[in-house]
């Protein structure tokens, strides 16, 4: 970012004395007597300190006609934060936390939940430290995932005669501490699918496309050592509910960037996957309370059958199945530098932290205080673009405007933000208050990119774990694109509000648009996988939806996704289809709702289809 600020600043230098040169050249000719004070010619002037006074004057105007320049989007910015303000901050550092219980400090029967928020902190090795919190509610139970493998089905008399059968996936799980889990039973847990990123998306696909039941088997009552075929009796299965299989990461408490309320949350979904995919590779098994009559002993097998064995390659499952998983990101809470108004300056620099001020970088303001000696607890200053002006109340209110610019210092990475005050007619004033402190949600700018795969975080709460580890490799912050940018992000976003991505011709171009707005612009992965979207094709159908499909018909749309699979090498074009099928029920009206199938451009054929959606609920 400051490396393109300087850039743009080059380029306006050259350009202004290039103009410099060539007018005074055209002086020269028209003025000679005039210009042969300055000895001015063609070539610009013989007298060096002549050429001194031309650089360093079309060096300060190459400043003004910047600053010039970017004064002319200064508005669509203050919408573009207005409207989307996820679009114009900073993506923060993101990666896969493993919390890792300590069985002898665990509480067996109920368990242990790390609350979604929760703080992590991991010192680097220069004395700084970053700062992580979670994006989920990790629950914790003394039980081990022991192993994870594909047996024959005849090893299961509960399965005899079947012949839907395609295939069995099996998570063999071991009690801790010596607990058993007639004692120790949750409810749900919840994997993340680990290891190769190829891999564990293939394996996510064969889970959550292939598989049609889920069963419970424990060992017999007795089984200190792992079930043999023996004592996995038929009255220690139980086959768990409709739906105990379920992906997570789509719910907005599963929200793993700040995102307003007012903004769509589907655009959230398309932003967090091309920011971090792995933030859906999380599966929950659900219902198991249900099957505690039959609970015993150390060990439990969670037999997933499979219409077919799927695409993921053999072995893939060995070492992907893992639990106390949840994402984490790289922001945490600053109040910043007291600001002293002194009434000398127009734009006052916001410092979150003067002491680690190369590492740390403000992502967003909450809030803006004003304080004085007679004030106890200070008064509020309002953002001017905001809807909050009616909430001020009196007509000298005082407000704030921030502005991101790109550091200039080679040492500080990312932006730097100054404030203004102003009144209601968005002239510039001085606060009554000799004090401004502003509330803000920081990041520690490239730093915490650097933190190594199995780096360990400390975690600020009391939690019976033994360690917290980085499960991947945190991503790289990604700064906003510079302010000339945001005219064209804007137009864009409000133009998408006005079409449709799944009926009339431009539906393919809307959508790989909309993908586009959300994804960095140098990810070439993200690039190839939109251009992989070769065509979206709706038709309007009608289906019997709900618990009380009896009472009629609901109109909708049958979504048809044409793809390209060889842009999605390395990953996963389910998992692609699984955000969009969430993005689309999304835009579903009111009473409407969308159903996702994915074609094939290679194999001209349906691959996948998703259940019919409206908004967050799942009809089908």
């Amino acid at each position: 970012m400051a490396t393109d600020a300087r850039a743009e600043h080059l380029d306006y230098y050259l350009r202004e004395l290039e103009a410099l040169r060539a007018e005074g050249a055209d002086f020269a000719r028209r003025h000679p007597r005039v210009a042969g004070a300055l000895e001015l010619g063609p070539q610009g002037s013989a007298d060096p300190n002549v050429e001194r006074m031309i650089e360093a004057f079309a060096f300060l105007t190459a400043r003004l006609q910047r600053t010039i320049h970017h004064q002319h989007p200064r508005i669509a910015h203050a919408l573009l934060e207005t409207l989307y303000p996820h679009l114009a901050a900073p993506v923060p550092t993101l990666a896969i936390a493993e919390f890792r219980i300590d069985p002898a400090r665990a509480r067996a029967a109920h368990g242990f939940v790390v609350e979604r928020g929760t703080q992590l902190v991991a010192p680097t090795g220069d004395g700084a430290v970053c700062r992580f919190r979670t994006a989920s509610r990790v629950e914790l139970w003394p039980i081990d995932v022991e192993a994870a493998d594909r047996p024959d089905p005849a090893l299961f008399p509960f399965l005899d005669g079947r012949t839907d059968v395609g295939g069995l996936l099996r998570v063999r799980l071991r009690a801790l501490g010596g607990e058993c889990f007639a004692d120790m039973l949750p409810d749900a847990l919840r994997f993340h699918l680990g290891g190769s990123f190829a891999a564990a998306t293939q394996l996510h696909e064969t889970l959550h496309r292939h598989a049609r039941e889920v069963w419970a088997v424990f060992a017999a009552p007795d089984g200190g050592d792992p079930p043999t075929l023996e004592e996995r009796l038929p009255d220690r299965a139980r086959r768990l509910g409709a739906g105990a299989l379920g992906a997570v990461g789509f719910e907005p408490e599963d929200a793993l960037l700040p995102h307003p309320a007012h903004a769509h949350q589907g655009h959230r979904l398309i932003q967090e996957y091309f920011a971090l995919p792995e933030k859906f590779l999380f599966s929950e098994v659900s219902g198991l309370r249900a099957a505690a009559g039959i609970a015993a002993g150390r060990w439990l097998d969670l037999v997933f059958v499979l219409d077919a064995p799927g695409r993921a390659p053999a072995g893939a499952e060995r070492d992907a199945f893992r639990l106390g998983g949840a994402p984490v990101v790289n922001l945490f809470n600053r109040v910043s530098e007291p600001i002293r108004i002194d009434r000398t300056r127009s734009e006052y620099r916001l410092e979150p932290d003067l002491r680690q001020e190369r590492s740390t970088e403000i992502h967003s303001i909450a809030q803006v205080t004003l304080a004085s000696a007679r004030a106890r607890d200070g008064a509020l200053a309002q953002p001017f673009f905001s809807w909050t002006h009616a909430d001020a109340g009196r007509p000298d209110a005082v407000y704030w405007v921030a502005r991101r610019s790109p550091s200039l210092r080679p040492d500080k990475r990312g932006g730097e933000i100054d404030i203004a005050f102003c009144d209601s007619a968005f002239d510039p004033c001085a606060p009554g208050a000799p004090v401004a402190f502003a509330h803000c949600l920081c990041t520690n700018r490239g730093l915490a990119e650097r933190l190594p795969v199995g780096a360990r975080f400390g975690l600020e709460v009391e939690a019976p774990v033994s360690a917290v580890i980085c499960a991947t490799k945190p991503t790289p912050q990604i700064d906003p694109p510079p302010v000339g940018a945001d005219l064209w992000r804007l137009i864009s976003h409000l133009s998408l509000n006005r079409l449709s991505f799944v009926d009339g011709p431009e539906a393919g171009a809307a959508l790989r648009e909309a993908l586009t707005l959300y994804s960095a612009a140098h990810d070439a992965t993200a690039r190839r996988q939109i251009e992989g979207v070769v065509d979206v094709a709706a038709a309007r159908v009608a289906r019997r939806m709900g618990e009380d499909a009896w009472r009629g018909w609901v109109r909708g749309f049958e979504v048809r996704l044409t793809l390209a699979e060889e842009n999605f090498v390395g990953g996963s074009g389910y998992l692609f289809g699984s955000v969009l099928s969430r993005f689309f029920g999304l835009y579903a009206g009111a009473g409407a709702f969308t159903e996702l199938a994915i074609e094939s451009r290679s194999r001209d054929r349906e691959w996948a289809r998703w259940p019919a959606r409206s908004g967050e609920a799942l009809l089908a």
